[in-house]
């Protein structure tokens, strides 16, 4: 198949990206959903700046016009993007179920946790 492997996951237009869609979807649910102190609702806010970015440069690099050495060429930083992007929401993800009360401690994690 022609597809580059960036194209491939992140691709927004032309019916794919669904991977992309659902993870990002996930992320903005639990930004919305987000409540509790000062230090939550800030921990949202830049969560929510940081997804913002991640959609920005996964759309710049599933733009078919972009060269697949470029591609290559930012990969690496994409993925580290990725993983701060996820690392970001389960954080907020458990500061919001601490302060919600909807956390258990018996079970290690909260009834919020299942599809998200």
């Amino acid at each position: 198949m022609g597809c580059r492997p960036l194209t491939c996951i992140a691709a927004i237009e032309e019916g794919r990206g669904v991977a992309f869609r659902a993870i990002a979807a996930g992320i903005g649910r639990q930004i919305e959903q987000s409540s509790g102190g000062p230090s939550t609702v800030e921990l949202a806010n830049r969560e929510a700046a940081a997804l913002a970015e991640w959609e920005r440069a996964s759309m710049l690099l599933a733009d078919p016009a972009l060269s697949q050495a470029a591609v290559g060429i930012a990969s690496s930083d994409y993925l580290y993007m990725t993983g701060l992007v996820l690392l970001g929401f389960m954080w907020l993800h458990i500061t919001s179920s601490v302060r919600s009360g909807s956390y258990d401690a018996e079970r290690g994690d909260d009834d919020r946790s299942r599809g998200c």
